[in-house]
């Protein structure tokens, strides 16, 4: 009986043609045989991985864990560790190889080697929330991203990069790693550092995207950066009127605007505008405001100041679009052209 590793090319290729994303995995694995063959197929030969969401997280003790979504709603999680691959309650012995060589530069490579279509979410997670981490621990989330910088070989294609790191430089890495063509939404939670975009607003990606979180401190340097999204919400030490009249006048006239809303420690914008502008519409104490301004398409933009009335007493500036109906035109609101 001829074996499997001697059939034709044409019958490999029609074999894993039926086969599913993790069923060619574990063919590869077989024989030095599969191995080379499947390696060697044209990318639009093997399975469409399907995969919906990607996230790297690393844990205590030196662990990288890859939690993999799939639009079927199954999910596999595969952890890796000195000497050590668990995948589905089995644990792989990796002898003397590196585990991040082994989980970036052979399983990754392969997860994304298979995906066709766009995923929704590729995430990368330090659990740095935990303080159970130590520092080697920190030092191997440094070392993760050092690896994926150097060794990946195709952009990775997703519509939401959702980044947890300590380092304005981490953000800078990890954000090269995607395709800008596919990128929507950005989302950064930066911990123990404000978050600053010198660098990162040069990226392509950056420039791209839709949508932007960030989670901390975005630097009240760069609040003029955020003119392109159509939705952004930070939380920031300090906007300025300055600011605030900058977004107003690049957001008035932006066709796909839709809100910019911004947590703020402290600000004196709201009598700055009043002097600029006029009283406010709703005013209910110095310190709030909102004011109305035409936009090109007969829509509203609104630019509103609010204190928070209980402590720790944050400001909340607010700009958004709102249709132009008979409910604004009765209650006699100003409009500014």
């Amino acid at each position: 009986m001829t074996s499997l590793s001697k059939m034709p090319e044409l019958v490999m290729e029609n074999i894993i043609g039926f086969l599913d994303f993790r069923s060619v995995l574990t063919l590869r694995q077989v024989c030095r045989d599969f191995w080379n063959f499947i390696d060697d197929l044209k990318d639009s030969k093997l399975p469409d991985s399907k995969l919906k969401g990607l996230t790297l997280t690393v844990r205590k003790g030196r662990k990288l864990e890859f939690k993999i979504e799939y639009f079927d709603g199954s999910i596999d999680i595969i952890e890796y560790m000195e000497n050590s691959r668990t995948y589905k309650e089995k644990i792989t012995n990796l002898e003397n190889s590196n585990f991040l060589d082994v989980a970036i530069q052979n399983d990754l490579k392969w997860i994304l080697k298979f995906q066709r279509g766009n995923s929704d979410l590729f995430e990368i997670d330090a659990n740095i929330y935990s303080f159970s981490l130590r520092p080697e621990d920190e030092q191997l989330y440094q070392d993760v991203i050092e690896k994926l910088s150097n060794c990946m070989n195709r952009k990775i294609k997703t519509k939401k990069l959702q980044i947890w790191a300590n380092k304005n430089s981490e953000f800078l890495s990890i954000i090269q790693l995607i395709d800008p063509k596919f990128l929507v939404e950005l989302s950064f939670c930066p911990i123990c550092s404000v978050f600053e975009t010198d660098e990162i607003s040069k990226t392509e990606q950056w420039k791209m995207a839709k949508v932007f979180g960030c989670g901390q401190y975005f630097s009240d340097q760069h609040i003029k950066e955020l003119t392109h999204f159509s939705k952004s919400s930070i939380l920031t030490d300090c906007v300025s009127a300055e600011d605030v009249i900058h977004l107003k006048e690049c957001f008035v006239k932006s066709p796909t605007f839709e809100y910019c809303d911004m947590t703020i420690k402290s600000t004196d914008a709201n009598r700055e505008l009043s002097v600029l502008w006029g009283p406010s519409n709703v005013s209910e104490t110095e310190d709030d405001g909102t004011w109305y301004f035409r936009m090109a398409n007969s829509d509203i933009l609104v630019v509103s100041v609010e204190m928070q009335d209980t402590w720790p007493y944050w400001f909340y500036i607010n700009l958004y679009r709102e249709e132009h109906n008979s409910d604004i035109d009765s209650v006699g609101i100003i409009i500014h052209d």
